[in-house]
């Protein structure tokens, strides 16, 4: 899905580092209760998610 402020996709492998980098930004995570502390928690959520699929009932993380 796109607009023209706005795109949505499937996580990718090559969206890790940045994603890691979000998910562990302090400042962040005072409004989110989903933190990740290794590497290993990152892989483990990207395993995770790329089995889902956007836009369907019951798949949101």
């Amino acid at each position: 899905m796109q607009s023209h402020r706005i795109s949505l996709r499937e996580l990718s492998h090559a969206d890790l580092e940045e994603f890691f980098s979000y998910r562990s930004d302090p400042e962040l995570l005072r409004y989110q209760d989903f933190i990740l502390k290794t590497n290993d928690q990152l892989y483990s959520f990207y395993e995770e998610q790329i089995k889902l699929k956007i836009n369907n009932v019951g798949n949101w993380k």
